[in-house]
């Protein structure tokens, strides 16, 4: 009797052996396409971020203040992207930018590739006003504009079609 639970239980062992490589395929295989699955989500933006952004974007009355909040980048010259601040974890991104009139807006944004609140895209500017676009942000935000309204233009017609979003 004692034999026979003997032989069952190392044919289930030298069956776990041989089943233990495919089963760790199997598992990693799983996780590549869950984590190929999330890119597709991204783009289409966060409300939860769009929030939080807009809350932290609100008390600031100038870009030196967006500066002291966020981590924020300029497009220089022919649309070469610079670092404004120096980046600190755990802050958002904002790509800002003040216009030859002294009007000026700051656009916290999610990079759509790159996860937390990717496709996002939350504005504030020198007339007080707020606006949030969802959208497929390829890395930086890309709107061009002399004005401040030729800003928002872009923005609204941006290539990777936005919608622009009304929360409570």
């Amino acid at each position: 009797m004692h034999w026979c639970i003997g032989i069952q239980s190392d044919g289930w062992a030298a069956t776990m052996k041989k089943l233990l490589p495919w089963i760790i395929a199997a598992v990693l295989l799983l996780a590549l396409v869950l984590y190929v699955a999330s890119w597709f989500h991204m783009g289409t933006g966060s409300r939860v971020f769009a929030r939080m952004w807009r809350k932290q974007l609100l008390p600031c009355q100038s870009l030196d203040e967006v500066k002291r909040h966020f981590n924020c980048i300029a497009m220089e010259g022919k649309g070469t992207i610079v670092d404004v601040t120096k980046s600190k974890f755990g802050r958002p991104r904002a790509f800002i930018k003040s216009f030859p009139d002294g009007r000026w807006i700051a656009c916290a944004y999610g990079d759509s590739h790159s996860g937390w609140g990717g496709g996002t895209i939350v504005t504030r500017d020198s007339l007080g006003e707020t606006h949030i676009f969802f959208c497929h942000v390829c890395g930086n935000v890309y709107a061009k504009g002399e004005t401040l309204e030729e800003f928002y233009t872009s923005l609204r017609n941006y290539e990777f079609r936005p919608k622009e979003v009304f929360l409570k």
